[in-house]
């Protein structure tokens, strides 16, 4: 997993990040080009978390923005899309999936309309992948006001029942006989983001200043529910100001593992 190690540099004080025309005090040109080129490489389109850490003012941000910038240096036909996403802007849970994959959604129309693709292949792909997030992501709403009103059973809160979760309750057996799966759904999804062969790379910085549930929310859709290929998530996190919980120590753990670039 990329470290970044704080110095004595002055330009460490404050919390800017390097933007568009600064100088990179901080050297950390070389390691963004590296870690742009790993996430760049398609021998594999697996999704993969990527976490960068480092304590606050050490230059996460900074390098995240040069990594990006290494990025738009690629060649058209290997170059990702970059989704920056800003978890901490979002209300609840439901809003933040939605939020997260209508800007995906958004990511795959312009992939379409930048292909240029005369024979129009790629904007169908696009236009197969966009379908199957809508499905996916609706499904999922529905799945996740159950999972609300399940937790508020075992928590002997029947009150926090209203709104959505009954709603959904009421819903149940409603659906069509025929109507997929969530499973079904996001097999579907996966196949089309396979065939549609882009890669996309979801940053996602400052994941410390979230509340603690909000941090184990980001984990959980990153690493299970939105783990989808050719996406790829890059975090910046600082482990120290992170919520100290021991399960949250151990989810962060585990992230560290998957994320190592080798």
């Amino acid at each position: 997993m990329p470290q970044v190690t704080n110095t004595s540099s002055s330009a460490l004080n404050g919390d800017r990040a390097l933007q568009h025309g600064d100088t990179d005090t901080l050297g950390f040109r070389d390691v963004a080009l590296q870690i742009a080129t790993a996430l760049a490489d398609r021998a594999s389109d697996g999704g993969l978390v990527v976490g960068v850490e480092g304590a606050w003012g050490s230059g996460k941000s900074s390098l995240l923005f040069l990594i990006e910038e290494e990025l738009g240096k690629l060649p058209k036909e290997i170059r990702p899309t970059i989704i920056n996403f800003r978890p901490w802007l979002v209300g609840n849970r439901d809003a933040l999936l939605k939020n997260l994959f209508s800007s995906l959604r958004k990511a795959i129309d312009q992939v379409a309309s930048a292909a240029g693709d005369s024979s129009g292949k790629v904007d169908a792909k696009a236009k197969e992948a966009v379908a199957a997030l809508r499905k996916f992501t609706v499904a999922l709403s529905k799945a996740g006001a159950l999972v609300e009103v399940a937790g508020d059973v075992t928590a002997f809160a029947p009150m926090k029942w209203a709104g959505k979760g009954l709603t959904a309750l009421r819903n149940i057996g409603k659906e069509k006989p025929d109507e997929p799966v969530l499973d079904e759904l996001k097999e579907k999804l996966i196949k089309s983001l396979r065939d549609l062969g882009h890669r996309f790379i979801v940053t996602i910085d400052d994941v410390d200043r979230l509340e603690p549930k909000e941090v184990i929310e980001i984990l959980r859709l990153t690493r299970s529910v939105a783990d989808f290929p050719n996406v790829i998530y890059l975090l910046s996190y600082d482990s120290v100001a992170c919520p100290q919980t021991e399960r949250h120590r151990i989810k962060l753990t585990e992230l560290a593992v998957q994320s190592q670039l080798g």
